[in-house]
């Protein structure tokens, strides 16, 4: 369960992380706003987390750290989830049955057929919220 969080900024998680994660995080909000153009990304206390049209929309968050991320996806587990993860090379790091969520864990983003698997996973779990 996401914690309830106060709004913060930018340069704040920037001296909790580093320049090149949050950057990787832009990328990839950059592939949720193809299919939701309305979207903005909300810098809380704890996490990154999704707004759209006002409304807090988390059916991705992000937790920034100095060398990496994690990425926190609302979706079913499944074989199939499973297998476009791994063709996408990213490990799973963890599933959160309680609160449906693929916990994922990246110190980079992955390659360019990667992101399109990952754009994928990204617009279901828009989806399906």
């Amino acid at each position: 369960m996401l914690k309830i969080s106060q709004q913060t900024t930018r340069e704040v998680w920037l001296k909790k992380s580093s320049d090149t994660v949050l950057k990787n995080i832009d990328s990839i909000f950059e592939i949720i706003r193809k299919f939701e153009p309305n979207a903005e990304l909300r810098y809380n206390k704890y996490y990154l987390g999704i707004w759209v049209d006002g409304r807090s929309y988390n059916f991705v968050t992000f937790t920034p750290k100095k060398k990496f991320f994690h990425l926190d996806l609302k979706l079913d587990r499944s074989e199939g989830n499973d297998s476009k993860f791994e063709q996408a090379g990213i490990e799973v790091y963890d599933y959160w049955l309680k609160s449906g969520r693929y916990h994922l864990s990246l110190d980079s983003l992955p390659s360019k057929e990667g992101l399109e698997i990952l754009s994928t996973l990204l617009e279901q779990s828009y989806k399906e919220y």
